[in-house]
């Protein structure tokens, strides 16, 4: 416990030193194990932020509930467009052609100062990331990264330590690893096929 108090308090600084009071944080929540915690941290931060959930038309069943349920303060953003009309405009989206992340999840934190969730150990390009880091698609983005360092353990362990809810399909028998569109070309070959 001594080393996940550690990571709080770094990134509960992070958040305050890098906060800029004339631009408050976003947020962007996915309602996944990280941004649960992300969101905690900020709170406990005491900075002015809005946590935004892009809703991408393709979520778990029941996630927006969840969302509502038990993170109402949390804004859920509708897309213009639906994922299935999309596709009609712009065809499938593949691991080289995402434009379904940008478009439905990453709009509304262009020309923000973002906290995200990201993770160094989710993937080896995600190694590269610093606590802050300018968007380099996006022209006056930034994205403040506190729980870079955390491993999925110390996420769980705070979860549990705070009493945090989070969804179902985390748990036997779905065991999901993390939270994603269904049907995602990225995620896990075994979280696609359920």
């Amino acid at each position: 416990m001594k080393s996940l108090n550690n990571k709080i308090e770094r990134s509960t600084k992070l958040i305050q030193d890098l906060y800029i009071p004339r631009k408050p944080y976003n947020l962007g929540f996915s309602g996944g194990k990280d941004s649960i915690v992300l969101l905690d941290l900020a709170k406990k931060s005491g900075v002015n932020f809005k946590a935004t959930y892009s809703n991408t038309t393709l979520d778990p069943p029941l996630h927006i509930k969840f969302i509502r349920d038990n993170y109402p303060e949390v804004v859920i953003k509708n897309p213009e467009k639906s994922f299935y009309k999309l596709i009609q405009e712009k065809g499938f989206p593949s691991r080289i052609r995402r434009w379904c992340c940008e478009y439905l999840k990453e709009s509304p934190g262009v020309e923000k100062r973002n906290l995200t969730g990201i993770r160094w150990e989710e993937g080896y390009k995600r190694k590269l990331y610093k606590p802050e880091m300018c968007d380099d698609r996006h022209q006056g983005t930034t994205r403040v990264n506190p729980i870079l360092e955390w491993t999925s353990n110390e996420i769980w362990e705070y979860i549990k330590e705070n009493n945090l809810p989070y969804p179902y399909i985390y748990d036997p028998p779905y065991n999901f690893k993390r939270l994603g569109c269904v049907g995602c070309p990225l995620a896990p070959n075994p979280q696609r096929i359920r």
